[in-house]
C-alpha cells in the first residue's frame, strides 16, 4: 500500500483489477444484507429524534415556508445540511413521509460507498489480494453493528460525514495548497462539516500530515504552503465555534478520566473490547505511518491518504468519547470508527513474505470474529427488541390519532415512539405534523393534501412505491446476486492464474 518507492512500482504493474464481478458482487452483498434488515426490522414509526427532525421540517416544505436557514439549523450538535436534503428528495420521490424508502436509500448510499472506497484501497493490490480486501469489506461494511444507521431513517448524516471525509482527506493529503484539487478538498470537508460537526477532525488530520511531509521533505515549506497550513488551523477554530452545545448534554460525558480512558479504550479496540486490541487493531496503520516517513514517500502516495484516514479516526474516536463516554455510546458510532478496518486490511495485504501472510490472516480472523460475535450477543437482539418495541409504538400512536384522547399515551415512555410524553403529543396533535406523517398514520386526504404541496405532485410515488415494495422482498436474492458475483470472480482468477501458469491466454 505505497509503503515504499518499490513496492509502489510493483504495484502498477501487478496485471490487471480485481474483476467486475467482484464490485458488483460487494455492493449486491452489502445492499442485499441492509434490505433484509430492514424487511425484518425496520418500522414505519417516526423514532426519537426524528420527530424533531423530519416532523418539523417536513410541515414547513409543505407549507412552502422552510427557508435556508432552517436546512442550516442546528440539530443536537450538528448541522445536518446533507441529510436534510436527502430527506426532501425522498420526501418529493414518495410524495409523502416513507420511512422504509429513507432506508432503501441510505442503504444503497453505504453500499455504494463501501464499494467505491474498497475500489481505492485494492488499486495497487495484485488481483488475488484484491479479492480477499473485497470479501473482507463485504463482510465488514454488511454486519450492522451500526444498526441504528441503517434503521433510523434520518441518520444518513452519518454516512455523508464519512463519505464526505474521506473524499476530502485523499483530496487534502495529496495535493499542494491553494490547487485545484485543494479547493475542491475543502469543498468535501464543508460539506462533511454540513453532516456532523465531527468533521472538524478532517482539517485536524490534514494539518498533521502536512507537517508530517514538511518534516521529511515531501512538502515544500514556501509561503503558500504555509498559507495552507493557516487555512486549515483557521478551519478547524471555526467549525468548533459553529458548533452548536445543546443545554443538558453534559450530563451524557465521561464523570472523570477513568470514565474517559475507559471509553477511548473501548472505541479504540473495536470490534476486539480488549485492554491492549487497539495495538491489534490499529497497528497495520501504525506500521504504515513508521515506513512513510522513514522512506520519505513522495506527497503524491496513497499512503499519506491512509495516514490521515487513520488520524481522522483517532479524532473521531477521541470526539465521540468525550462527548458521549461509555456509558451512553450508541452503536451507530460504529459505523464511523470502522472506516479504518479495511484500510488496516489493505495494508496488511500489501505487504510481502510467509510471515507478513500469516498476520494478516491472524488479523483478519480476529477482526471478523469480534465482529460476528458482537453482532450476535448485542446488535441482532437489540434490534430485534426494537422492532417489538415499534409496533407497541405504533399501536399507541395510532390510538391516539384515532381518539384525539392524550390518555392512550399514558403509558411508559419507553412504550412510545418519542421520549418526553407532552412533546409526543404537542407534536401529534398539530394538524400541519398530522398531515406529513407516514401513510400509516395520517388520513387518505391529509396525504393527498401534503402531496399536493409538493413539486412532484405525487405522480412518481406510484412507481417509487412499487420498486421499494420490489426490493424489500428481494433481499435475500439480492444477497444471493452478491455471492455469486464473488464466486464468479474467484472463478475468472483461478482461469487466469492457470493460463498464466500454462503460458497461454485465458479464455
Amino acid at each position: 500500500m505505497s509503503i515504499s518507492r518499490s513496492e509502489t512500482e510493483a504495484g502498477e504493474a501487478r496485471g490487471p483489477s480485481v474483476g467486475v464481478f467482484a464490485w458488483a458482487g460487494l455492493f449486491l452483498s452489502i445492499f442485499g444484507a441492509r434490505l433484509m434488515l430492514i424487511s425484518a426490522f425496520g418500522v414505519t414509526v417516526p423514532w426519537a429524534d426524528e420527530w424533531d427532525g423530519e416532523a418539523v421540517m417536513f410541515p414547513k416544505y409543505v407549507a412552502g415556508t422552510l427557508q435556508l436557514g432552517d436546512l442550516l439549523a442546528p440539530f443536537n450538535e450538528h448541522r445536518i445540511f446533507t441529510s436534510r436534503l436527502l430527506d426532501l428528495a425522498t420526501f418529493e420521490l414518495a410524495g409523502g413521509w416513507d420511512r422504509p424508502l429513507h432506508m432503501v436509500v441510505n442503504a444503497a448510499l453505504w453500499a455504494g460507498f463501501a464499494t467505491g472506497f474498497t475500489a481505492f484501497l485494492a488499486k495497487q493490490l495484485a488481483p488475488a489480494r484484491a479479492l480477499v480486501l473485497v470479501l473482507f469489506s463485504a463482510l465488514i461494511f454488511a454486519v450492522p453493528l451500526g444498526f441504528e444507521n441503517a434503521l433510523m431513517a434520518m441518520n444518513a448524516h452519518f454516512y455523508f460525514l464519512v463519505i464526505f471525509s474521506v473524499l476530502a482527506l485523499n483530496a487534502l493529503a495529496t495535493s499542494t495548497a491553494f490547487s485545484s484539487r485543494w479547493w475542491l478538498g475543502c469543498v468535501w470537508a464543508t460539506l462533511a462539516f454540513l453532516s456532523m460537526s465531527s468533521a472538524l477532525a478532517v482539517p485536524a488530520a490534514i494539518l498533521v500530515v502536512a507537517l508530517l511531509q514538511m518534516a521529511v521533505g515531501q512538502r515544500r515549506r514556501d509561503w503558500r504552503e504555509l498559507a495552507g497550513l493557516a487555512v486549515l488551523a483557521a478551519s478547524v477554530a471555526l467549525m468548533l465555534y459553529l458548533t452548536p452545545t445543546v443545554p443538558g448534554s453534559q450530563q451524557l460525558h465521561p464523570r472523570n478520566a477513568f470514565e474517559l480512558i475507559n471509553a477511548l479504550l473501548a472505541l479504540a479496540s473495536a470490534p476486539l473490547f480488549s485492554p491492549v486490541g487497539w495495538i491489534i487493531v490499529y497497528g497495520p496503520l501504525l506500521l504504515l505511518a513508521w515506513r512513510t516517513i522513514a522512506g520519505r514517500l513522495p506527497m503524491s502516495a496513497q499512503a499519506w491518504t491512509l495516514i490521515a484516514i487513520g488520524g481522522w479516526v483517532a479524532a473521531q474516536i477521541v470526539a465521540t468519547s468525550l462527548a458521549r463516554g461509555l456509558a451512553f455510546m450508541p452503536p451507530r458510532y460504529f459505523d464511523v470508527i470502522f472506516t479504518a478496518l479495511p484500510v488496516c486490511c489493505a495494508i496488511l495485504l500489501a505487504l510481502d513474505g510467509r510471515r507478513a501472510r500469516r498476520a494478516t490472516a491472524a488479523w483478519m480472523a480476529l477482526i471478523v470474529a469480534g465482529q460476528m460475535s458482537l453482532a450476535y450477543l448485542s446488535a441482532y437482539k437489540v434490534m430485534a427488541g426494537e422492532a417489538r418495541w415499534g409496533a407497541v409504538a405504533a399501536q399507541h400512536l395510532r390510538d391516539y390519532l384515532r381518539t384525539n384522547d392524550p390518555a392512550t399515551l399514558d403509558v411508559p415512555t419507553t412504550e412510545l415512539p418519542y421520549p418526553s410524553r407532552e412533546r409526543l403529543l404537542q407534536l401529534a396533535s398539530d394538524p400541519a405534523v398530522r398531515m406529513i406523517l407516514p401513510a400509516e398514520f395520517s388520513t387518505p386526504e391529509e396525504q393527498a393534501e401534503a402531496r399536493d404541496h409538493t413539486l412532484l405532485k405525487g405522480r412518481l410515488a406510484p412507481a417509487v412505491e412499487a420498486i421499494k415494495a420490489f426490493l424489500l422482498g428481494v433481499g435475500p436474492l439480492v444477497l444471493g446476486l452478491g455471492l455469486i458475483g464473488f464466486l464468479l470472480s474467484l472463478l475468472a482468477l483461478s482461469g487466469e492464474f492457470s493460463s498464466r501458469r500454462s503460458g497461454t491466454s485465458p479464455p
